[in-house]
């Protein structure tokens, strides 16, 4: 299969201030699931079909973080959040759209974001893809508190995405929701869960280094991280 790459200049960049975001792309209908994985192994992640590696000018606080999923043992506040969101029922299911999670994910768009969303832009995000990716859908009795979303790879499953109703919003869902994967992953028996990019500077992407033991990716070589988090 050929790939052609391009470098693409995305506007500002989503997580620090007064920074560009550049990045590397390539698009693709289908790739491979080991594939895909040793591409997320040198730094790609994946939005819809198209697949990009960030290179921003004079910038490298997007880095790629993995949790080693056979190690993960929950800190305290974890444990608590586990602990509420129980009575939650968890249905997995192929990567489909329907009108439900579309009108949660443009409520959670506005609630957090203040942004307004199409149902185009949400089929070309988080319903189209290149790989093998699943669903995970919560519900409170019949109401759907929130979906995610995930790749599934050889030795790793990868987390896309989360988004939540506002209705669930003291519940602490996206910690949750990364919970449930790990125990996925573990129930797969694969070795890592892949986050995406930890930013240590942007408090929305600063939180993946709770979840521990986990590596980052540093130079091209994956390594052990050692910050520490009182929870």
């Amino acid at each position: 299969m050929e790939i052609q790459v391009f470098e693409s200049s995305n506007g500002d960049c989503p997580y620090l201030d007064n920074l560009e975001w550049v990045s590397y792309m390539f698009r693709a209908d289908t790739l491979q699931s080991d594939v895909y994985e040793k591409l997320i192994d040198n730094g790609f992640r994946r939005s819809g079909h198209f697949f990009y590696k960030n290179s921003c000018p004079n910038c490298t606080e997007c880095i790629p973080i993995r949790i080693r999923v056979k190690d993960f043992k929950m800190s305290r506040s974890q444990k608590r959040i586990w602990k509420k969101n129980k009575d939650l029922r968890v249905v997995q299911h192929p990567v489909e759209f329907e009108t439900e999670g579309f009108e949660l994910y443009r409520r959670y768009c506005q609630w957090k974001h203040q942004s307004e969303t199409s149902e185009g832009n949400y089929r070309d995000f988080l319903i189209a893809t290149a790989v093998n990716t699943i669903m995970m859908r919560f519900y409170d009795g019949r109401s759907l508190a929130g979906i995610g979303w995930i790749d599934l790879l050889d030795e790793s499953l990868s987390s896309v995405y989360f988004a939540f109703s506002p209705d669930y919003a003291k519940r602490s869902l996206g910690v949750y929701s990364a919970l449930k994967e790990i125990e996925l992953a573990q129930q797969m028996k694969k070795i890592y869960l892949h986050m995406g990019f930890w930013v240590q500077d942007c408090q929305a992407m600063a939180y993946k280094a709770q979840y521990r033991p986990h590596q980052i990716l540093v130079d091209g070589c994956w390594q052990d991280n050692e910050i520490d988090f009182k929870n």
